[in-house]
């Protein structure tokens, strides 16, 4: 059934999901955990909007220099999300949606893993990756162990049933995604039923 043309074709989409679940699950949980929840869409929309001024003053620029932009406009975001805090903490809700607690190197880092990301697999798969294994790991002892094992469940689901069935991969990983974490919600809630 899984020739190698065919392994050709998804081993890509699954390391570069497995990447993406594994790398997103500890950032989605300090994400849930600062009450950050819109700061992704809102690193992804500055550096699109780089992208698209890069590409419009830049005549035919090579895809390096685009990248470059893309990062630099995460990075600019990421440190005026960090200055919105520090300088008006009242007012961070009203700019990126939510409040935030905490210190630059997360936004940093933050900013450079969801603008590769989003190039990558789209803004709903990085939503998706980011918040619902974190949901799924609200109030567990080991959250990053629940967050990856819903994030790696969710990616080869998602591919294997996109696959199987012929259908657009980001939108079935972001069902699964879902699926992955009300089966472990679920799960939790009849482990919590029967002691």
């Amino acid at each position: 059934m899984f020739g190698s043309e065919l392994l050709e074709i998804i081993g890509p989409a699954v390391a570069a999901g497995l990447m993406i679940a594994l790398t997103h699950a500890p950032l989605g949980i300090e994400v849930l955990r600062r009450g950050i929840i819109f700061i992704d869409l809102a690193v992804a929309q500055i550096a699109g909007l780089g992208l698209v001024v890069g590409n419009m003053v830049i005549h035919d620029p090579s895809p390096w220099l685009i990248q470059f932009i893309a990062l630099g406009c995460a990075v600019a975001a990421g440190l005026f999300f960090r200055k919105v805090e520090t300088a008006m903490p009242e007012r961070q809700e009203a700019i990126i949606g939510c409040g935030v607690r905490s210190n630059m190197g997360f936004y940093l880092l933050f900013a450079l893993a969801i603008t590769s990301s989003v190039q990558l697999v789209g803004v709903y798969v990085v939503f998706a990756s980011l918040i619902l294994p974190a949901l799924a790991a609200v109030h567990v002892k080991r959250p990053y162990l629940i967050a990856w094992l819903c994030g790696v469940a969710a990616v080869l689901s998602g591919i294997a049933f996109a696959v199987a069935f012929d259908m657009p991969a980001g939108p079935v990983i972001i069902l699964s995604y879902a699926a992955a974490v009300l089966i472990i919600r679920g799960i939790r809630i009849a482990n919590k039923k029967t002691t």
